[in-house]
């Protein structure tokens, strides 16, 4: 049975959990729609030390200018 063309992308965001977005608060993975609609913060994974950089950086300017 052929498949529609959006159903791949429409599973993958919506029904499928995805490893590395784990909420800051810890519990199951979410979906990417889960974190974008629900705004839930990832955690970070502890290879990814640029990005854990960047984040320190951007808080710390947010809160300079608050």
């Amino acid at each position: 049975m052929p498949r529609r063309p959006g159903e791949f992308c429409e599973r993958y965001n919506t029904v499928r959990p995805y490893w590395a977005l784990v909420p800051d608060i810890g519990g199951d993975p979410a979906t990417p729609l889960e974190v974008f609609l629900a705004k839930l913060t990832p955690k970070l994974p502890r290879w990814q030390g640029r990005t854990r950089a960047a984040k320190k950086k951007l808080d710390r300017l947010t809160q300079a200018k608050a």
